[in-house]
């Protein structure tokens, strides 16, 4: 059923985009919607589309945090790190973001980073998880990342 409805929502993200190439929401959604199919190296071109359409999209945080973990996934830590960076420079506080530096830093072996990210987590609230129905669909990234997060010091 879930496999349903991604598929769904990619058609309809790419029906939209074909009804106006210069939707950047529905580059966005098509972006989101790649993901949680488990599919980042597709996702990456989307979510760089309709960011590239929309920079000053106040909501570019979130879009920008999941192109970070597309490119994490995609086997791209570096790239993700930039990109989770600029999320960072966009909405300083914001946890997912954070979560997601300490991920790509752990990756890279760069644990001091990682632990100084967890910090911050741990001084926040965490908001919902936008991520949650991709790491139901792909339980190999969940334990990814938290085993990424375990590394960088963070315990629940």
């Amino acid at each position: 059923m879930f496999a349903g409805a991604v598929e769904r929502a990619i058609r309809a993200a790419e029906t939209a985009i074909a009804l106006s190439p210069s939707f950047a929401l529905g580059y966005m959604v098509l972006g989101f919607a790649r993901l949680n199919a488990g599919r980042a190296v597709e996702a990456i071109d989307s979510y760089e589309h309709g960011l590239r359409l929309t920079p000053f999209d106040p909501q570019n945080f979130e879009w920008l945090r999941c192109l970070a973990v597309a490119q994490y996934f995609a086997g791209n830590p570096e790239a993700a790190l930039q990109v989770a960076t600029r999320a960072l420079n966009v909405r300083p506080t914001w946890t997912p973001t954070l979560e997601t530096l300490a991920i790509c830093h752990a990756a890279l072996g760069q644990f001091e980073e990682a632990h100084s990210f967890v910090g911050q987590m741990r001084q926040l609230e965490k908001p919902p998880d936008t991520l949650a129905q991709m790491k139901v669909r792909r339980p190999d990234w969940a334990a990814e990342m938290a085993s990424m997060l375990r590394k960088a010091g963070w315990s629940e």
